[in-house]
């Protein structure tokens, strides 16, 4: 009887370590996820200050709705008023939340309209994220929902997607960030059905690395606007681009890659003049610019000591675009320096004649990026052209007066396709190796 007893005692002491072990790591994780809750409140309102447009976020009031359960209540002010209602639960390790508008937001942004209303709510009701307090991390996402929105003279349908993101939050050496968004199908009708705008299958994606990287993809089944004058269409666009230390190992170096590829694209001309619509297909760019120096750059718009993030930020393109058009140039020069290579490759068939480049563009060491004529100088440059000479005949491309020349500096000027060799050495221009320049 005495073995039973203890073995019975033991059994318990083992629940009642398991059960406090697992209180008191609930509880921690509760802590945590405050502090997690507050520091990310911080920084969405440091980001809304950053943009001047006097948006804040106020924690209104705080309720505990169990033991491993909390209610938050926030207001953001400013040119956007909105009440948010957040509720969030804790277990061991984990914090999952669930966001909502309260209903007097609900009903101010959606002007009386009950279908705005709806997809308003639902889009609000759709958010949930989780953090794992384990990997330090925060997945977020949002269901859009399904719906058919009548507004001023139009129709707005939404065939349902979502958001998603991955991010680590505090760990010094892994900032990553990923965001994901699908969009079934968005479409744009007039009050009689007509289609004026029409998308289907978006696919869009950031990801950001650190140091000072990241990468974007975008692709999209479908695109078509029918809005007088212009009608187009897309099938089959595809980008992909991004941001990478450069391989020369220097610190503020870095190469950007962007390409696009197109399986069809047609844009039709105004009066029903079929013979002169434009159609491409079988597209592809690629553009890779390598080694290129941010540091000043960076430095005239932050200040020496900023963090890599401005690569990836808004806050880059409002600098430049804040700067005169001489300042500008200056500015962009500072990108350059004798390692910077530019490659370039395209080809695609207009109407059926298709047309492709292939070319790179450097410097010679010692190139001063100041001085126009030690640019012109230092500048080497080649590529080659190849062009169906029917491309010349097709009136809406405008080339017609351009044949004549180019026929005569083809390689094999009477052949169907027109082919270049072009280089650029020393300030001189040779075409298939006759000196234009």
């Amino acid at each position: 009887m005495s073995a039973k007893i203890f073995a019975a005692a033991g059994l318990l002491g083992v629940a009642l370590l398991g059960t406090a072990g697992w209180f008191g790591g609930v509880t921690y994780t509760r802590i945590r996820g405050e502090e997690v809750i507050d520091g990310l409140r911080e920084q969405i309102r440091e980001f809304l200050h950053e943009d001047g447009g006097g948006q804040d976020l106020a924690l209104r009031n705080s309720e505990s709705t169990g033991f491993a359960s909390v209610r938050h209540l926030y207001q953001l002010t400013g040119p956007v008023e909105a009440g948010l209602v957040a509720d969030y639960s804790f277990g061991l390790g984990t914090a999952d939340a669930r966001l909502s508008l309260d209903e007097d937001t609900v009903k101010a942004w959606c002007g009386g309209s009950p279908e705005l209303c709806s997809l308003i709510r639902k889009t609000a009701e759709g958010f949930t994220a989780h953090y794992n307090g384990f990997a330090d991390t925060l997945e977020a996402s949002v269901i859009l929902p399904e719906a058919a929105v009548p507004l001023t003279g139009m129709i707005l349908s939404l065939g349902g997607g979502r958001i998603e993101t991955v991010r680590a939050l505090f760990s010094p050496a892994t900032q990553d960030e990923a965001t994901r968004l699908v969009l079934t199908s968005l479409k744009v009708t007039d009050p009689d059905g007509h289609e004026d705008l029409v998308l289907e299958d978006l696919h869009l994606g950031v990801q950001v690395f650190s140091p000072g990287a990241m990468e974007i993809s975008m692709d999209l089944k479908n695109f078509a606007t029918d809005l007088a004058p212009v009608k187009a269409a897309l099938e089959g666009f595809r980008i992909r681009g991004g941001v990478v230390p450069s391989s020369l190992g220097k610190k503020d170096r870095y190469t950007v890659t962007l390409t696009m590829d197109l399986d069809r694209g047609r844009a039709e001309q105004p009066g029903g003049k079929a013979a002169e619509d434009y159609e491409i297909s079988g597209t592809g760019l690629t553009l890779r610019l390598a080694n290129l120096n941010y540091a000043e750059l960076v430095w005239r718009c932050a200040g020496a000591g900023r963090p890599d993030r401005l690569l990836s930020g808004s806050d880059m393109s409002s600098c430049i675009d804040s700067m005169s058009p001489p300042e500008r140039r200056e500015a962009l020069l500072t990108l350059l320096e004798d390692t910077t290579e530019i490659h370039l490759s395209f080809r695609s068939a207009l109407n059926g004649s298709k047309v492709a480049f292939s070319g790179r563009l450097g410097f010679r060491p010692g190139t001063d990026f100041t001085d126009a004529g030690s640019l012109v100088e230092g500048l080497t440059a080649e590529g080659d052209l190849s062009l169906d000479a029917s491309v010349f005949r097709l009136p809406q491309y405008g080339l017609g007066t351009l044949e004549e020349e180019m026929r005569s500096m083809a390689r094999e000027p009477g052949s169907g396709v027109y082919d270049y060799h072009i280089e650029f050495r020393g300030g001189h221009l040779n075409i298939n190796s006759k000196q234009m320049m």
